[in-house]
C-alpha cells in the first residue's frame, strides 16, 4: 500500500486547525444537513461540508468534494439512499476530519501523532484524536495526500470562523436564495494563513453520467440467436459493490465489485463476474449478460434491473433477443446472494 507524503509543516498545521475546530464543540450548534463551502486553494474545486456529532455518535467535518459528493449528500438527507441496498459505503466522494479514539488510529497516524507530540484535549463528547481519511468511489477510505491536507486544514479554519459567527447569528446559513450555498473563498494577503471571503454560490449542478458509444456485438448476437434457446421467466441483474470484500493488491485498497444475474423465483446465480476498478461497467454488464445466455441456453421474458444507466445499457441487447426491460428496486435474488457473499468475505473470503 502507497501512503501519500505529507510534510511534517503541513501535518502540524493540520492538526492545530483540528483542535481548534474540536475545542469549539461544534455539533452543539450544526445539524447534520447544515452545508457550507469552502473552495479549494490549490485546485479550485468546492469542497461542501457539514457538522457531524448533533446525534452524538460520529463526530467529525465532512467534505464532499464538488457536485458529485454533493449530490450524494443531498439523496442522503432526503432519504433517496437506502442502506440495505444501494452502496453507500463506497461511493462517497468526500474528505473527512474526524475525531476518535486513539485506539481507532492506525500506525501512520500514530507516528504523525508522536512526531508532533499532539496532545488531544478532553471532552465529555469523544477522543479528540483526529483522523483524516480520503474517501473515493469504489475504494475503501485512505490517508490523505500533501494537497488534501492543506484543503482540510483550510476548511477546519473555515468552519471554526463560521461556529464562531454561528454563535452571534443562528440565521447565519439560512441561504439569501433557494439552492444558494454560503462558500468560503481564499483570499492570499501575503500573511503566513489564508483569510477568506463569504458569498452566497449557486452550486454547479451534477452532469448525470452518460452511456458511451457502445457497438453491439453483432456476430455474438447472430451466434446466440442461432442456439435452439428456451425462454425462461423473469432473471435479475445488477452491479454492486461487497462490504465484506477489501482488496490491497495496488496503491491503495478498494472494494470488490460484481456483476450478477440470478432467477428471480428460484434465486438461482447464473452468472457474476468481479470487476476490477479499471473496468468500464457497461461493457461489462454487456458481457456477463451474455455469458449467462452462453452458459444455459436460456433467455428471460423479463429481465429486472436497479439503475437506470444499467437499463440503458443492456436495452438494445434485451430489444435484440427479445426480452422486456423492467426498472424496479425490488431484486430479491440479488440481495439475497450479495448478503452471502458478504458473509463469506467477512469470514476470511478475499476480505481483510
Amino acid at each position: 500500500m502507497k501512503v501519500p507524503p505529507v510534510d511534517i509543516q503541513t501535518w502540524k498545521n493540520l492538526y492545530q486547525a483540528a483542535a481548534a475546530f474540536y475545542a469549539l464543540q461544534p455539533w452543539e450548534l450544526f445539524e447534520d444537513g447544515e452545508i457550507f463551502g469552502v473552495k479549494d486553494p490549490v485546485s479550485g474545486e468546492i469542497g461542501y461540508c457539514c457538522v457531524l456529532g448533533a446525534l452524538g455518535e460520529v463526530f467529525a467535518l465532512c467534505m464532499y468534494r464538488g457536485s458529485e459528493g454533493l449530490a450524494l449528500h443531498r439523496k442522503m438527507q432526503a432519504g433517496e439512499i437506502n442502506p440495505a441496498i444501494d452502496d453507500a459505503f463506497a461511493m462517497q466522494n468526500a474528505l473527512m476530519a474526524e475525531f476518535c479514539d486513539r485506539k481507532e488510529l492506525g500506525k501512520e497516524d500514530l507516528a504523525v501523532v508522536k512526531q508532533l507530540e499532539f496532545k488531544p484535549s478532553k471532552s465529555p463528547y469523544a477522543s479528540a484524536y483526529p483522523c483524516f481519511r480520503n474517501y473515493t468511489p469504489g475504494f475503501a477510505p485512505w490517508f490523505i495526500s500533501e494537497d488534501e491536507a492543506k484543503w482540510l486544514t483550510f476548511a477546519l479554519r473555515c468552519a471554526s470562523d463560521l461556529t464562531e459567527a454561528v454563535e452571534e447569528d443562528d440565521d447565519l446559513l439560512k441561504p439569501e436564495k433557494p439552492g444558494h450555498c454560503l462558500i468560503y473563498f481564499p483570499r492570499d494577503n501575503g500573511a503566513s494563513e489564508l483569510s477568506w471571503t463569504r458569498k452566497w454560490h449557486l452550486p454547479e449542478p451534477l452532469k448525470e453520467p452518460t452511456l458511451p458509444e457502445m457497438p453491439v456485438d453483432e456476430l455474438r448476437l447472430r451466434k446466440i440467436q442461432k442456439r435452439p434457446l428456451r425462454q425462461d421467466t423473469p432473471w435479475e441483474m445488477d452491479i454492486f459493490y461487497l462490504s465484506g470484500g477489501i482488496v490491497q493488491d495496488r496503491d491503495r485498497p478498494y472494494y470488490s465489485r460484481c456483476a450478477m444475474v440470478a432467477h428471480k423465483q428460484s434465486g438461482f446465480i447464473f452468472h457474476a463476474d468481479m470487476l476490477s476498478p479499471e473496468q468500464d461497467p457497461p461493457p461489462f454488464l454487456r458481457n456477463v449478460f451474455l455469458e449467462a445466455i452462453e452458459k444455459h441456453g436460456l433467455f428471460p421474458d423479463e429481465l429486472h434491473v436497479r439503475d437506470e444507466l444499467t437499463w440503458e445499457t443492456l436495452k438494445p441487447l434485451a430489444e435484440k433477443l427479445g426480452c422486456r426491460l423492467r426498472l424496479t428496486q425490488n431484486l430479491p435474488a440479488i440481495f439475497e446472494a450479495k448478503e452471502a457473499l458478504n458473509q463469506q468475505m467477512r469470514r476470511g473470503f478475499g476480505g481483510v
